[in-house]
């Protein structure tokens, strides 16, 4: 399996900065955990006769998708036909997963073909359900195969999507809708793939990684510090708990504590070992992320990668292969995500990984790493949300807080119960250094 995004939107950031967690924003997302299933999180698109979307571009684009996602719809039924989550193709024929208002009903269409209704399921309110789908762009007609699951239940295949014309491409993925319509919906536990052989993914979670203590150390005076400007030794001043804020769901990245190169020299670093996966679980895939800044706007350059046994696995930068932390205006975080591969991936071996933060060879000014968290969508035990009673049957219709160093720009940071709005950038005043 070669996945393509893995998140429960756990970093309770709404920011297309770096594009490392959407480049898509319209409306105001918010997050939360309330009636979670087992990961913990979701994101919520709310629509008052609005657009209300959120998403990321390919940087490759694909000829082939599969993607699985939670949804809920939430408070009432959308009171138009409604578009839940979307792909887009290079042609313009979009692939829309849909609550179809009229019919009551779920159902698939791609752009100018006829709509496939779901029989089986009858959407409702507050209950989770599993969207998978199988898309095709390169062949024609382009085809979607597509299912619906109740959480906890069987899934009920809808009738395939297809649309005449000329091969294409996929370039990404939106949860929500491109039309103002008024709804609200939450989502979790999204994974996308680029090979339609692994459809469908099935019953799954997502389980935060994050750091939780020092590794190994190849530092030099003055070199990889932590906020304070303290070289870290792995002993009396450590860089794990500078960077690790994200290590529960519906929690944004804090810029109290942070990691910098002060002073460079290429290729030292500090390592950080990784919580465990869920017990039990069967990994699919494993996304690290990163939220960094820069002391200013010149260019300098570092490193952030998983350490796969010895393997470097790039998120921003590796060791011989440095990438600017420079850039856009420093009051803002910055993102970088990247799938990483696990090789002979296992339980085992995914909770051998670490994380390390690598010094390039231009720290001039200071790259700063605010906070770095893994995303693990694993298979087995994949618990329900107590919101579905067992009852439910197809047919049946039925947050860290930001310190005071830190501004919004646009809305109230999250609170430290993990109240669901944030601002698109959390601003960093000059008080870091």
């Amino acid at each position: 399996m070669t996945a393509l995004w893995v998140t429960a939107f756990p970093h309770a950031t709404a920011s297309t900065n770096g594009g490392g967690i959407f480049d898509n924003i319209s409306g105001t997302p918010t997050f939360g955990t309330a009636s979670a299933r087992s990961s913990g999180s979701w994101i919520q698109l709310t629509g008052s006769a609005s657009i209300a979307r959120a998403g990321k571009d390919f940087t490759v684009a694909q000829n082939t998708l599969t993607c699985s996602v939670y949804f809920k719809l939430v408070t009432s039924l959308p009171t138009t036909t409604t578009a839940l989550f979307l792909i887009n193709a290079t042609d313009g024929v979009r692939g829309s997963f849909l609550y179809d208002q009229a019919l009551n009903k779920f159902s698939m269409q791609l752009t100018g073909g006829t709509a496939q209704s779901l029989t089986g399921i009858t959407p409702t309110t507050d209950v989770w359900y599993r969207l998978d789908m199988a898309a095709v762009a390169n062949a024609n007609p382009h085809t979607i195969d597509w299912q619906v699951a109740i959480d906890g239940s069987d899934p009920v295949a809808g009738t395939q999507a297809t649309w005449s014309g000329a091969g294409s491409t996929f370039t990404g993925w939106r949860i929500g809708n491109n039309d103002a319509r008024t709804w609200s919906g939450q989502f979790t536990d999204l994974i996308i793939t680029d090979n339609t052989a692994d459809h469908p993914i099935g019953a799954h979670n997502t389980c935060l990684m994050y750091p939780d203590a020092d590794g190994t150390y190849v530092n030099s005076t003055n070199c990889i510090e932590d906020q304070a400007g303290d070289d870290l030794n792995g002993t009396s001043v450590v860089g794990f708990s500078k960077i690790n804020t994200v290590s529960s769901p519906n929690t944004a990245p804090d810029t109290t504590t942070y990691l910098r190169v002060g002073t460079a020299s290429a290729g030292t670093y500090a390592e950080t070992t990784l919580s465990n996966m869920t017990s039990g679980g069967t990994p699919l895939a494993v996304m690290g992320t990163i939220a960094y800044t820069s002391a200013t706007t010149s260019a300098n350059n570092a490193g952030a990668v998983i350490v796969d046994n010895i393997t470097e696995r790039t998120i921003w930068g590796a060791t011989g292969a440095y990438s600017d932390y420079s850039d856009g205006s420093t009051t803002n975080l910055f993102f970088k995500s990247a799938v990483v591969t696990v090789a002979s991936i296992s339980e085992t071996n995914v909770n051998a990984l670490k994380f390390r933060f690598i010094s390039g060879s231009d720290a001039t000014p200071d790259p700063y790493l605010i906070d770095m968290w893994a995303e693990v969508a694993y298979l087995a035990g994949a618990t329900e949300s107590s919101s579905n009673s067992p009852s439910v049957s197809p047919s049946i219709s039925p947050s860290a807080s930001i310190s005071p160093s830190i501004s919004p720009s646009v809305s109230p940071s999250i609170s430290p119960s993990g109240s669901p709005s944030i601002s698109p950038s959390a601003s960093i005043s000059p008080s870091i250094s």
